[in-house]
């Protein structure tokens, strides 16, 4: 798996661009301690997650355990994250939809656009 961080100065979003397989709570707690210098050096509470050159294999299980508590692989309630896919499936509306029930803030989007909207909103 690799990973490419990148901050975005003008518009305050932190980039985390994976590309490989996902199959674990732990590559996602690898991903998260590779980008965490950045998200403290530029005090980064705006995530964008592109997937979309990666393939994740883990299952409704794992999936339900990594979500429910993301604080466990370095996710923080003070985030807002928006996590793009080449195509959503069930599994990706899983893990939004109990990561919001736990009070965190995840959208996923198939739509890079739509994802960059929707993290420079302000609620």
């Amino acid at each position: 798996m690799q990973i490419s961080i990148k901050h975005d100065k003008e518009r305050g979003i932190c980039s985390i661009c994976v590309f490989g397989t996902i199959s674990s709570r732990d590559d996602l707690t690898h991903i998260l301690g590779e980008a965490q210098p950045l998200l403290q050096e530029h005090h980064c509470s705006l995530i964008l997650f592109d997937l979309r050159a990666t393939e994740i294999t883990a299952g409704s299980l794992e999936t339900f355990r990594t979500a429910q508590d993301p604080t466990t692989w370095g996710f923080s309630r003070r985030y807002r994250a928006a996590v793009v896919h080449s195509e959503i499936n069930e599994i990706d509306r899983f893990f939004e939809n109990v990561a919001t029930n736990r009070g965190f803030s995840v959208r996923m989007f198939d739509d890079m656009d739509n994802a960059m909207l929707w993290l420079s909103a302000k609620d």
